[in-house]
């Protein structure tokens, strides 16, 4: 079985792409996060300009207002982090108690757990009053730790820098863009041009991003209160972070399901321990199977194996960046190659274009292209 050169070329352009974003995900991740951000808020966008408010009001309000949604992210977070670290002691403590307990049904384990902490005490009894160290090192790590800051503070910043240039310069010049790439790619589509398939794309990823931001939401909330209800400390914290990491389809409801087994060791005590991560796995497990498929299947059905190589793939390129991104970018992508149904006639998509890309905007780039508006 012979394969078609297109198919080897574009899977040899594909695999090339991959590797480079991996060498170079200090740039190209802030890049497209960026990019994923603005096909995000592309409906508000298209908004301004049908009210022909200028697109550069538009570009910096969403820049601020992002620059603001995470600064409110950390200061939520930062005090859960801190108290986790604090409490790292207890789990330990919490975790070994246990162990013994399990070790403890049975006579010979109990007789050999006996052996070990009676050398692991013989051992400990020379170095357990530890020598202080000197000032001098100590000063030297606390040098240390404030260089270690300096130095990973401008790469952050840099990231930072280049994360609000690209979102703000894309929301100011996506018309421009998409009518460079109308005249440069094909559509795949006889009826349609490639800027109609690109404009509904974005609107399906914003469809898409909004219905999965209120599940989220809502699970969020009801995990909240299910944890206040349980009597676990900062249960707002824990409503936000199960909000947020139910993006991270799969990795982050196991990470968050890991934790509350945690807390539920420091905060109780026998059964009771693993009744946090129960009521989150019965949210969770409702969540994944009835409500999204009912809301967001009717619309956008996607193949689970297709969704979880993608999610392993971008992960490995660019870590916890990757697994926020994968699933708008693996929409828009099936969405202007055409592999989504569209459930939309040809007319109204053509419409619907015209009206966002608004009729007083002019730029060299789009110059005639309205004028002839018949597929292809």
């Amino acid at each position: 079985m012979t394969l078609p050169r297109n198919a080897l070329t574009i899977a040899a352009v594909l695999i090339v792409t991959l590797i480079v974003m991996k060498l170079t995900k200090s740039i190209s991740a802030p890049t497209v996060l960026a990019l994923t951000l603005g096909v995000i808020v592309s409906p508000l966008v298209d908004f301004a300009a049908r009210n022909r408010i200028p697109s550069a009001a538009v570009a910096l309000a969403v820049t601020f207002g992002t620059c603001l949604a995470v600064f409110g992210a950390v200061l939520v977070l930062a005090p859960a982090i801190e108290g986790a670290v604090r409490e790292i002691p207890e789990v330990v403590d919490e975790a070994r108690d246990t162990l013994e307990g399990l070790v403890s049904l049975g006579q010979n384990l109990q007789e050999m757990s006996q052996e070990v902490n009676n050398a692991i005490s013989a051992d400990d009894k020379p170095t357990r009053p530890p020598a202080p160290p000197p000032e001098g090192e100590e000063q030297a790590e606390q040098l240390f730790s404030f260089w270690d800051a300096v130095l990973f503070a401008p790469q952050i910043a840099a990231q930072a820098l280049v994360f609000l240039a690209t979102l703000f310069f894309f929301i100011l010049t996506r018309r421009q863009i998409y009518d460079w790439l109308d005249r440069t790619f094909p559509s795949p589509r006889a009826d349609l041009k490639t800027r109609d398939l690109l404009y509904w794309a974005d609107t399906s990823v914003s469809r898409y991003f909004v219905t999965i931001t209120g599940i989220n939401a809502v699970l969020g909330l009801c995990t909240g209160l299910g944890l206040f209800a349980l009597g676990i400390p900062s249960a707002t914290t824990w409503g936000v972070l199960a909000f947020l990491l139910n993006y991270l389809l799969y990795l982050g409801p196991v990470l968050f399901a890991a934790s509350l087994l945690v807390a539920g060791f420091v905060t109780f005590d026998g059964v009771m321990s693993y009744a946090p991560m129960a009521m989150y796995v019965a949210m969770n497990f409702t969540e994944g199977y009835f409500v999204t498929p009912s809301l967001v299947g009717q619309r956008l059905t996607l193949n689970p194996l297709l969704i979880f190589l993608t999610l392993t793939v971008w992960l490995w390129i660019w870590g916890p960046v990757g697994g926020i991104v994968a699933l708008p970018i693996l929409v828009w992508v099936l969405a202007v190659s055409g592999q989504i149904r569209i459930t939309e006639s040809p007319r109204k998509l053509r419409a619907r274009r015209r009206r966002a890309q608004g009729e007083g905007d002019y730029h060299p780039l789009s110059e005639g292209l309205s004028q002839n508006d018949t597929p292809r």
